[in-house]
């Protein structure tokens, strides 16, 4: 009886060339381009956003830099109109390697320049919407799968940010799916302003910050819990917008 014949090339494993060959691809600049654009393209399809980048730029290991960063989404009550969910002129990030294969990402550091962002229905109860100028991230513990984030410093300078609370922000009726906890050892934020919209839009609550530390700050996004231990305010002014008075300063 005659036996066929197997190729014993079948069953082999890749040669660690190819890895090697496909990892050196990703250092060249017209593959990242590509795989920006298609990485965009699945973003875009997963999150219904429109999301594009203009340029990129992979340096070894995981030095990254974006530049005209958008991801637009569609209007709610108008469809044919697009809403700005992010805009930056540029991103840079510098990744360790090795924790990314155990779902951990170790940032060294994240800088945002030049950053357009409205949080839409991303956030519970609330609507965060505004531009600042500078934001610099040390993030050492990123836990992808527990969603679990601990921000070892952060600088934010130069904002213009807009809070509206509960009913003045349109609610969102879908379960929420954002289950983020995170904790800030150290925050620092610099000439910058805030105005918050309270319940009912009976009150807005405008704060000018010229500088302030915070640490041990503690943020459960799912459960709409934020706490902090120390906060430093230096330099600045708190008004108050009531229906009854025009005007209240202070500080």
């Amino acid at each position: 009886m005659r036996k066929n014949k197997v190729d014993s090339h079948s069953g082999r494993n890749p040669h660690p060339c190819f890895f090697c060959l496909l990892a050196a691809l990703f250092y060249f600049p017209p593959f990242q381009n590509w795989a920006v654009r298609q990485a965009a393209a699945y973003a875009s399809e997963k999150m219904g956003m429109q999301v594009k980048v203009g340029y990129v730029r992979l340096a070894f290991p995981l030095d990254l830099r974006l530049e005209h960063v958008q991801a637009l989404q569609p209007n709610d009550s108008l469809p044919q109109v697009r809403d700005t969910v992010l805009m930056a002129r540029s991103v840079v990030a510098d990744v360790a390697l090795w924790p990314l294969f155990d779902k951990q990402v170790d940032v060294s550091e994240l800088a945002l320049h030049d950053v357009t962002l409205n949080t839409m229905h991303f956030i519970r109860q609330a609507r965060v919407q505004g531009h600042f100028e500078r934001l610099v991230v040390r993030a050492r513990g990123i836990d992808l799968a527990r969603q679990n984030l601990v921000v070892n410093a952060a600088l934010l300078k130069g904002a213009r940010v807009d809070v509206a609370l509960n009913d003045t922000a349109k609610e969102d009726t879908t379960k929420s799916q954002n289950f983020w906890k995170i904790k800030v050892h150290n925050l620092r934020i610099l000439q910058s302003d805030v105005l918050v919209h309270m319940p009912g839009d009976s009150m807005r609550v405008g704060v000018q910050l010229g500088e302030v530390t915070a640490r041990g700050g503690d943020f459960d996004l799912d459960k709409a819990r934020y706490a902090v231990q120390h906060f430093d305010w230096r330099g600045g002014q708190l008004s108050l917008f009531a229906a009854l008075c025009s005007v209240c300063q202070g500080l």
